[in-house]
């Protein structure tokens, strides 16, 4: 009778044999008349929500009486030698043939008579293969007038054999080493003992001589018990979501193993065994039979603990997806109590123990990096799932081929300098960063144009750029730029042009030049002030003069800044009116007698102011022919009336 309950107080059980066919319902199932072990299963089905729960195995294992029935697994099923020794008549063995077949309850019968001291009749059968050492021996004799005790096992030997050699190890029923299992009617009788070499025959002798009641004894089989097999260990633990794997020690050749679990179902064979990683937490009892031509040894065990395993880790949402090249990375998950974490590198290599953070080495190539974490309790059990993945991604920093700056790289001092930055590489949201230092660690402006309002001495400022397609320079690769701030000019760096003198309007050409000052620029004023610039270069033609004038000039170049006003060198430009004939007044005799000269005299009349007159006396009206500079002119002797010329 089988009984099954459920929780579901509105279930019906249903009951199954092996082939899947249904063959009761109902909390019992009475089963028909089972001769050999047998498998069914019961399932509760719920008619409400038509939901069924997974079968339930119930195995019944028939257990025979011992005294009738096929005989166990491992008997002896040949027979090698039987009959007498020192007996001649009134002994033998009889029916030797039934001591080999399969059934328990029909049996040989060994015959001596009384008072032969020495005698004895035999019988050898045989297992058909070779023991291993350990191996048990069981031989079931049995007494039709009940007559077995423990005072007659001293008439009653065992000894084993290989092949047709003794092992020499013949045992009498009374030693310790055998153990007896002896019906209290007196009927029955089983005797076990474990040889110390290799088997494949056993003999049961009934001695004459000991016992006088004692004369016969049936033998009904005997059977070798495989040695039941060794484990590695006794108990093992695995984490959930992984195997345990179990082994037996020292395993035989040719000797099959199966594993079951909890002792029932179909069995996996191996000489080692590995659990599925589908358990839950929670222990499990395994157990390892050995197979021995077809029959299996009795147990043993093994029991499996299956530890629960921590939940996978949470990476923080704060950690970085990208960082910028030379820069570490701080990658954490959410700590849990009681939970450690352990960190690796894409190739499985532990960079981190014991730590919820990792921080990432500052010298990871631009790229991709995959790193992984993996959660343990206290159990040392990781969590199911693998270990959890977490990525950071290194940029290119930009370097100062990136940058392009355009500006005045020298200056004058208090003079505003605007410098702009542009790039032809970044150009995804560029972002131009100025600092006043190479280690960039002071930070004056943010933006491509920086403006520099009054710059008083030389300077080198440090730019960097960062967009969508680079990170930020790094202090090595910044791009700088130093503006340097020039002196002014002094009059010791200009040479110019002498005063300068002219008659009448007109233009008049000056010069200036400078050993001191490279790529000098020469700016020509009309005002000592320099506020009215009138020209720049040398030489410099002036625009028409029609009185004098003083020009200012000064001078800058890549390594001098303009001259200042004290500094600016003058030229002197005179422009002289032109005479005319009634600013000349002629004194002297101008009759004078043939082949004689005369003497003239010519003065300032008009023109008092103009120092240090110069007379010059022409021939002709063209004024091309000078015949005298001077005051006073002495003509020469004359023949014929002449016409002199002075200016």
């Amino acid at each position: 009778m089988l009984t099954a309950t459920s929780s579901n107080p509105n279930a019906t059980i249903k009951w199954y044999n092996a082939s899947n066919v249904e063959v009761g319902t109902g909390n019992s199932y009475l089963t028909p008349t089972l001769t050999a072990n047998a498998d069914f299963f019961a399932e509760a089905f719920d008619p409400i929500t038509g939901c069924t729960s997974a079968r339930t195995l119930v195995r019944v294992t028939v257990v025979t009486d011992g005294n009738t029935g096929q005989v166990p697994c491992l008997a002896a099923t040949s027979r090698q030698d039987d009959g007498t020794v020192g007996i001649t008549v009134l002994g033998g063995v009889f029916n030797a043939g039934l001591a080999v077949d399969n059934r328990i309850e029909t049996a040989s019968s060994l015959v001596v008579p009384v008072g032969l001291v020495g005698a004895y009749a035999f019988q050898r059968v045989g297992f058909g293969s070779l023991s291993t050492v350990g191996d048990t021996v069981k031989v079931r004799i049995t007494s039709p007038g009940k007559l077995l005790s423990l005072a007659v096992l001293p008439s009653i030997s065992v000894l084993t054999y290989n092949g047709s050699v003794s092992n020499n190890d013949a045992v009498f029923a009374n030693n310790p080493l055998i153990k007896i299992d002896l019906l209290s009617d007196g009927s029955a009788a089983t005797l076990s003992f474990v040889p110390t070499q290799p088997f494949d025959n056993v003999e049961l002798r009934l001695n004459s001589g000991i016992v006088s009641a004692f004369t016969s004894v049936d033998f009904n089989y005997a059977q070798r018990t495989a040695v039941a097999p060794q484990v590695d260990v006794a108990a093992v633990s695995a984490c959930a979501g992984s195997s345990a794997v179990l082994r037996v020690r020292n395993p035989i050749p040719g000797v099959t193993y199966r594993w079951y679990l909890e002792n029932t179902g179909t069995p996996t064979e191996g000489s080692t065994f590995t659990t599925p990683n589908t358990l839950a937490a929670g222990t499990y009892n395994y157990y390892v039979r050995a197979v021995v031509n077809g029959c299996e040894t009795s147990p043993t065990k093994v029991v499996v603990t299956i530890l629960p395993t921590p939940a996978p880790p949470i990476p923080l949402a704060a950690n970085p997806t990208s960082v910028c090249f030379g820069t570490a990375a701080t990658l954490a998950v959410e700590q849990v109590p009681g939970v450690t974490y352990n960190w690796f590198n894409a190739a499985g290599t532990l960079v981190a123990f014991n730590s919820a953070t990792y921080t990432t080495p500052a010298n990871l190539t631009v790229g991709l990096h995959e790193y992984f974490v993996e959660a343990l309790n206290a159990n040392s059990c990781a969590n199911s799932g693998g270990r959890v993945k977490v990525s950071i991604t290194v940029g290119e920093r930009a370097n100062e081929m990136d940058i392009q700056v355009s500006g005045p790289t020298t200056a004058c001092a208090s003079n505003q300098v605007v410098l702009t930055a542009t790039s032809t590489t970044v150009l995804t949201n560029p972002i131009f960063r100025w600092y006043a230092d190479a280690a960039l660690k002071n930070l004056v402006f943010i933006g491509p144009a920086l403006t520099i309002p009054s710059i008083t001495a030389n300077v080198t400022y440090y730019v960097t750029v960062s967009g969508a397609e680079k990170c930020e320079n790094a202090p090595t690769d910044a791009k700088s730029v130093t503006i340097t701030v020039n002196p002014p000019a002094t009059s010791s760096d200009l040479m110019v042009s002498q005063a300068i003198e002219r008659c009448g309007p007109g233009s008049v050409t000056l010069t200036a030049s400078s050993s001191t000052v490279t790529d000098p620029v020469f700016t020509w004023y009309s005002d000592a002030t320099l506020t009215t610039p009138v020209g720049t270069g040398s030489p410099f033609v002036t625009q028409v003069l029609n009185t004098s004038q003083v020009f200012f000039v000064t001078v800058k170049g890549s390594n001098r800044c303009e001259s200042p006003v004290s500094q600016a060198k003058s030229v002197s430009v005179t422009v002289k009116s032109i005479a005319v004939a009634a600013d000349v007044s002629i004194t002297g005799n101008t009759t004078t007698c043939t082949n004689s000269g005369t003497t003239l005299t010519a003065t300032n009349a008009t023109l008092p102011s103009v120092s240090n007159p110069i007379f010059t006396w022409y021939s002709d009206a063209a004024l091309t022919n000078v015949v005298f500079i001077g005051t006073t002119f002495t003509t020469p002797a004359l023949t014929m009336a002449r016409t002199y010329y002075v200016t």
